[in-house]
């Protein structure tokens, strides 16, 4: 930075007031400034590292200067001239922490008389570059809110990864003192396998040319000129598979209009960007949910989540559907920022369950017409009876994939017999019948475990089947035994197993633990609880709702408690819990599907009485608890972890794509189970 004391003024009070403090570091180059920036530089407090260059150093070498003493695993190049809005950092973020293929993205760019100054850029073929959008009086119109891989984004605001900063050398030092430095950065992150990616929730405010003007023809940004030629140079081979530069009317060639209109469909990388990639690569899935992957509310959602994302770092084009979106917005962002196309709320398909919404018609016909999709995925069977065979007429081509999530019917019989409710009994078997129809019209059919793979073929159904299990990151070491207290439930409380498991355990299981180690408290973790859960709290029950993140509960209790008398499929609360080296205590239901052992890396009881002593165990006995926290990790580590579950949707994507693309349709498929 140079000069312009009120801006940089500027640019770190809006920082500080739309930025959480926990995010960022703040380094700053001064480059000889001259006009007092130096003196209110040195009087900032708060952490702020400064560098202050006796000469103008150029924007090259001073951004290499900050980099080299910053030391987060990201870097942040944010001009002196921009003023970050709220939630703009954690928008750049986003992608970066759940694409692995994205090496850089950026904001989009706005002037401060409300024209957009930048959505992403486009390089063509003769080097020059364009801002995509640059002056439209409607920035925020809808051709530049969805995410896109583009060519590259301006270093006024600008993340990177910075392992892979450095091992590109950096800014490279031959475009200094400024100029075409940012887009080099980006042309070799493509030449290593990786995208930038445009980030339309990250909105900053740019004062373009406060600094170095807006004439080409003397200053600073005459290097514009220069550098251009260098970059000409240096990426020849590349740039000749860029587009042929804009007309002499300054008008977007129709290539680049089409690139931008397709910001909904993220462009798929050419060869001179090819991202790095699993050999299934470039397989296009349809999948349609219920709703939006709800991922820090129920188990399922956070599953659905995890397998989307593999199935982007498998390369693998995805476009989702959920049948109700509404007010999951936040949801959405998360699906587009890894390049998912999305579409949230059928009003069509709702109107089928009795339910009238007010939402754009999600044109189905139209989205199987514009591709062809070799893997439809329905998670839920009764997602499966709207959509399957519309999808089958549509797109005959298309392998159809029913993910269980969990044996509905059998979770239903459950209830009904622990409740003796023969009416509900009934609807099981009712239950049962149209599960076992809808699994019978699908190419696939996946479980998340093999116990459930068994209970359909129990069920006298003999077809293809494949497992995958919910997934569960590694994570490093957390809290020792001692710095530990009390007991966590974590569970979503739409599902009636976790409100019926939250009663009985309250009830007849936390009265004989306290009997045993007096003033023991439990937390709920859960959203919408219902009122016999809420009713629950007292001075040893604390029921918090929905939270953000179950992370720091789960770090904080010495044991994690899954009491389920009723259900189905994997728990996730189990595997995220034994993830994180906490122990768990469980019911046979609850750690069902997941080949746990008592006492090897669980305990398992099923009565108020033995529930309750397996408790005290784990509060009293250390040498316990630290054996089942290190063998626990470990079996999730060898079954469930994202590696582990690559396989079998390496697998699935493999036949599918060797099925959709085959000569005759629905070609006799090859076993996964």
């Amino acid at each position: 930075m140079l000069d312009k004391v009120a801006f940089t003024r500027n640019c770190l009070e809006t920082l500080a007031a739309n930025t959480p403090g926990d995010l960022f570091e703040v380094i700053i180059v001064d480059n000889g400034s001259t006009d007092g920036t130096a003196e209110f530089l040195r009087s900032l407090e708060g952490g702020v590292r400064l560098i202050t260059n006796p000469s103008n150093a150029g924007f090259v070498r001073a951004c290499n200067q900050g980099a080299r003493a910053a030391r987060g695993e990201n870097l942040l190049f944010l001009n002196n001239d921009t003023a970050p809005q709220k939630g703009w950092l954690e928008a750049l973020l986003a992608p970066l922490s759940s694409d692995a293929r994205i090496g850089a993205a950026g904001s989009r760019l706005v002037y401060p008389d409300g024209r957009l100054q930048e959505a992403g850029g486009l390089v063509f073929s003769d080097g020059s570059g364009w801002n995509f959008g640059r002056g439209d009086p409607e920035p925020f119109s809808a051709r530049y809110n969805s995410p896109a891989e583009v060519d590259y984004c301006s270093g006024a605001a600008l993340l990177v990864r910075r392992a892979l900063f450095e091992q590109l050398g950096g800014f490279d030092d031959r475009y200094a003192p400024a100029y075409y430095e940012d887009t080099d950065l980006c042309f070799g992150l493509r030449s290593i396998g990786y995208q930038v990616r445009y980030c339309p929730e990250s909105v900053v405010v740019h004062f373009e040319g406060v600094t170095a003007g807006t004439s080409t023809g003397s200053g600073f940004k005459q290097y514009q000129i220069v550098n251009r030629e260098k970059f000409k140079e240096k990426w020849s081979e590349a740039l000749a598979h860029q587009d042929a530069p804009p007309s002499l009317t300054g008008r977007a060639p129709a290539t680049a209009d089409r690139r931008a209109r397709g910001l909904r469909d993220p462009p798929a990388a050419g060869p001179a960007r090819a991202p790095r990639v699993e050999p299934v690569g470039g397989t296009n899935v349809l999948v349609i949910d219920p709703c939006l992957p709800l991922h820090d509310q129920s188990s399922g959602g956070l599953r659905l989540f995890r397998l989307v994302r593999i199935l982007r770092e498998a390369g693998s084009d995805v476009t989702y559907v959920a049948r109700n979106g509404e007010g999951q917005e936040r949801y959405r962002r998360d699906l587009e920022a890894m390049g998912v196309t999305t579409y949230a709320t059928d009003p069509e398909k709702m109107a089928q369950c009795g339910i009238r919404v007010t939402a754009p018609r999600i044109d189905l016909a139209r989205i199987l017409s514009e591709r062809h999709f070799d893997l439809a995925w329905f998670s839920f069977y009764y997602i499966a009876e709207q959509y399957l065979a519309e999808v089958r007429r549509l797109s005959p081509r298309t392998a159809l994939a029913v993910d269980t999530v969990d044996i509905h019917f059998l979770r239903e019989l459950r209830q009904a017999r622990l409740a003796g409710d023969a009416a509900a009994a009934d609807k099981a078997l009712a239950t049962r019948q149209r599960e076992l129809r809808i699994y019978g019209m699908a190419d696939l059919v996946v479980t998340v475990s093999e116990a459930d793979g068994q209970a359909l073929r129990e069920a006298g159904l003999s077809f293809l089947m494949g497992v995958v299990p919910n997934v569960h990151p590694r994570v490093g070491p957390t809290a020792s035994f001692q710095a530990r207290r009390g007991l966590v439930f974590v569970g979503g409380f739409n599902h009636p197993p976790n409100v019926d498991a939250a009663v009985w355990l309250c009830r007849e299981i936390l009265p004989l633990v306290q009997a045993r180690q007096p003033g023991t408290r439990l937390t709920l973790v859960g959203a919408a609880p219902p009122p016999e859960v809420t009713a629950l709290r007292g001075r040893y029950v604390t029921v918090t709702g929905w939270v953000p993140d179950t992370a720091p509960f789960l770090d904080a209790a010495r044991v994690s408690v899954a009491p389920l008398r009723v259900g189905a499929g994997v728990k996730g609360k189990v595997g995220e819990a034994l993830a994180r080296g906490l122990p768990v205590v469980a019911t046979s239901i609850a750690a069902e599907g997941m080949a746990l052992k008592h006492e090897e890396q669980v305990l398992l009881a099923d009565s108020p009485e033995a529930f309750a002593r397996e408790i005290c165990r784990l509060l009293e006995d250390q040498n316990l608890w630290s054996h089942l926290a290190e063998h626990g990790r470990r079996h999730v580590e060898s079954r469930f972890s994202p590696e582990v579950v690559r396989a079998p949707m390496r697998e699935i994507l493999a036949w599918a794509r060797a099925r959709s693309r085959s000569v005759a349709p629905h070609a006799t498929s090859p076993s996964l189970a």
